[in-house]
């Protein structure tokens, strides 16, 4: 266990714009590289909107400052965590004690996500294939116990609590949704259940937006003619996994009424939309540093709930313990 680490940053250590730098440096393609020449064993990479991490396992004789030194202009900014501290940490991130909304349920399924993702593309290794397991049957059991997610603190609630403040009436107003990933499908739906009826989707692949159509009984358009959508739009949401803009600022000035009141929403990371549109009349402009001023109801709660079933991390922590320590009993037998 003493080799596992995970390093990384979150929303802890940098701010929106230095996580969308970093993940542009392609810190993956590095860590691939550290398995190829020896340095690592394996690695899982966690990339959500809240953390860009790594969780590896170094070859013996390998130390955590070598590896840290590779990260070149960000080794003073990210966080490293090493040995039972490393496993404990991911512990806590799994079941959503170490998120802005306590207990968040987005996050197991998303390190789950990348762990199968590692697996499948060979990247992991028996080491981290055990801390992985045991982190992912954690997360489920913690929810289920800690009844934490009976209050919902979701990130697609916030989002739509945030509209609600802003946007008076939104349940009545016409909605352009950019992407059809999981947090596209959690607004739709939670919208859906809200009232909303005026929703309109693209995305680039005609399969997925076929797809969501039926799914989602909404209404669909070519990607190409977003900037037609978002004319005829109040509130439009953007949440690509493209690694660049996708709505330009000179185009959108060009293709819209002016002087009409929209929102503008964009929860993607890296960012979908360029940020000088707010400077256009009638435009406002939000990203996901601006909804964490809506977190409010049910944290106090959540944080009790979390807290009494916490005994479960540790329980989970001497297993994994066990584990490592049977094995290198083994190893010199």
């Amino acid at each position: 266990m003493k080799n596992f680490c995970v390093i990384g940053v979150n929303y802890n250590d940098l701010d929106l714009s230095c996580r969308e730098d970093f993940f542009r440096t392609n810190p993956k393609e590095m860590f691939h590289e550290m398995k190829r020449s020896g340095l690592i064993n394996g690695f899982v990479e966690v990339a959500t909107c809240l953390r860009i991490e790594f969780y590896i396992h170094l070859c013996d004789g390998v130390s955590m400052e070598s590896i840290v030194d590779k990260m070149h202009t960000y080794k003073d900014k990210i966080h490293i965590k090493s040995g039972r501290r490393a496993v404990e940490y991911l512990f806590n991130v799994i079941c959503g004690l170490d998120s802005i909304i306590v207990g968040e349920d987005q996050v197991l399924s998303q390190i789950k996500k990348s762990y199968l993702s590692s697996l499948a593309h060979d990247d992991t290794c028996p080491e981290i294939n055990v801390i992985f397991n045991n982190a992912v049957a954690l997360g489920k059991k913690f929810r289920t116990k800690s009844c934490v997610t009976s209050k919902p603190l979701s990130l697609e609630r916030i989002a739509i609590n945030f509209i609600k403040n802003h946007f008076p009436g939104y349940i009545d107003r016409r909605f352009f949704i950019i992407g059809t990933g999981e947090l596209s499908r959690l607004l739709l739906d939670a919208l859906k259940k809200d009232g909303v009826e005026d929703i309109t989707v693209t995305n680039r692949s005609i399969h997925n937006r076929n797809e969501i159509k039926t799914e989602c009984d909404v209404k669909t358009v070519e990607f190409d003619r977003k900037y037609e959508a978002i004319n005829d739009a109040d509130i439009i949401i953007s949440a690509t996994s493209a690694p660049h803009y996708i709505i330009y600022h000179d185009e959108l000035i060009k293709n819209i009424t002016p002087n009409k009141e929209r929102l503008f929403l964009d929860i993607a990371v890296p960012r979908d939309i360029e940020k000088n549109i707010s400077g256009i009349n009638g435009v406002n402009l939000y990203n996901m540093d601006n909804l964490w001023n809506t977190y409010e109801s049910n944290a106090e709660e959540r944080q009790q709930l979390s807290n009494s079933c916490s005994y479960m991390i540790e329980d989970q922590l001497q297993e994994c313990i066990r584990w490592f320590e049977e094995r290198e009993k083994a190893v010199y037998r």
